[in-house]
């Protein structure tokens, strides 16, 4: 697959700036568009991603290919692509459903991903990601749930572009894989890397209105997950959140 990149100092938002123009694309290559620095960047659920200087932020497009029967599940192998990454630079990195990344139980990045439909027909796939870098402690403590960054874990800074460089060559490649045979091929090892399976979660949907809580009792071939709630029935989610401790309902 053809790459063209787009990279800006600053933006408001790479996400943003997919979103608008996705259709001036080229729509035979995998365009990715980055940032040194977001002034607005978009995490899920309306969140800010704090967005400062010497981070990855990336977004990419692509048109989906017909063969991809699994295109649902390319958010949750992108999450694999950035910490296989991460495990070349001798960085061990986990996941929690459905795709945040997390260094020592605390975040250090996230992928979002949405499908749009072009009007010949054609599905495309935006691929939202970003992952703390050269982070300081000051800009993490903004945020609003356990974060950190790679310099913080490892004590060193890192060399943004060529992270960003081994995460487009892994995602084409990972990509392809999955056009090719499908998420079963990368299902054991999200699970084995799955944090909190068979312990307590919170889980709040995609509008954050309706809540539960009970045991992650599994993660599941299609990628979805099943939470066995307090009153003993289970239920299975295929978008929402799940969290390590309560949050309060949203009122709007």
């Amino acid at each position: 697959m053809d790459i063209i990149r787009f990279h800006f100092t600053k933006i408001d938002s790479t996400r943003t700036y997919v979103k608008k123009l996705y259709g001036s694309f080229d729509s035979s290559k995998f365009t990715l568009v980055t940032a040194d620095e977001q002034i607005s960047g978009c995490a899920r659920f309306g969140r800010t991603w704090i967005s400062p200087p010497g981070n990855i932020y990336a977004t990419a497009f692509y048109i989906v290919p017909p063969s991809c029967y699994d295109y649902a599940n390319t958010p949750q192998v992108v999450t694999l692509s950035i910490v296989h990454v991460l495990q070349k630079e001798g960085i061990a990195a986990r996941l929690k459903w459905p795709n945040d990344i997390l260094v020592n139980n605390k975040k250090v990045g996230g992928v979002m991903g949405d499908i749009t439909t072009l009007p010949h027909g054609e599905m495309g796939m935006i691929l939202s990601m970003g992952l703390n870098v050269n982070m300081s402690f000051d800009d993490v403590r903004t945020i609003d749930q356990p974060a950190t960054s790679l310099k913080i874990e490892e004590g060193r800074n890192f060399d943004v572009e060529k992270l960003t460089q081994n995460l487009q060559n892994t995602l084409i490649e990972d990509l392809d894989t999955l056009t090719k045979s499908g998420f079963c091929v990368f299902y054991d090892e999200i699970a084995a890397l799955m944090i909190k399976r068979n312990e307590h979660v919170y889980f709040h949907d995609s509008d954050g209105k309706r809540h539960w809580q009970g045991i992650f009792s599994a993660f599941n071939k299609d990628g979805s997950i099943s939470i066995r709630l307090d009153d003993g029935t289970t239920r299975t989610f295929h978008s929402g959140e799940m969290t390590l401790f309560p949050v309060e309902p949203s009122l709007t």
